[in-house]
């Protein structure tokens, strides 16, 4: 499990907090505002929007917890941001309508997850060039630096 080490500090920084946020915004979206304006439930929000809004918070929370802590090298972030993108890339696939054939899909996949890899890797470097003066840790984000 020590592969994960992103994925394991996010789960780490998860409140009950977040999960209320992540029920309440599809319950908003999907159920409240349909309702209010005359028409039917948009069931999607369900389907799609709660593993988006966790993907987004893990892809938010990785980025942030590396601009203002320490930076993981690539052989302890490829696999966790690999995983997150070709999850995300596969969801946005799997609820579109007009679907490209498995092949192109797998590519589709193998490709979001490169990007996904190489933006987590690329950002905090990137920001440590020195055009911004990020402080180390100002508000206790520090991530597990892996061996």
């Amino acid at each position: 499990m020590n592969r994960f080490v992103p994925l394991l500090y996010v789960w780490d920084t998860l409140t009950v907090w977040h999960l209320a946020i992540w029920l309440a915004v599809p319950v908003l979206l999907g159920i409240v505002m349909p309702l209010r304006a005359g028409r039917p439930i948009i069931w999607a929000w369900f389907a799609a929007g709660l593993p988006m809004m966790a993907m987004a918070y893990t892809t938010l929370a990785i980025a942030t917890g590396q601009l203002f802590g320490d930076t993981f090298p690539l052989s302890a972030l490829w696999r966790s941001t690999a995983l997150l993108g070709g999850l995300s890339v596969g969801l946005l696939l799997a609820g579109s309508d007009r679907r490209p054939p498995l092949p192109i899909s797998l590519v589709f996949v193998a490709v979001g997850a490169g990007f996904f890899t190489f933006a987590l890797w690329f950002l905090p470097r990137a920001a440590g060039l020195g055009l911004i003066d990020f402080h180390e840790a100002p508000w206790g984000v520090h991530l597990y630096r892996a061996p």
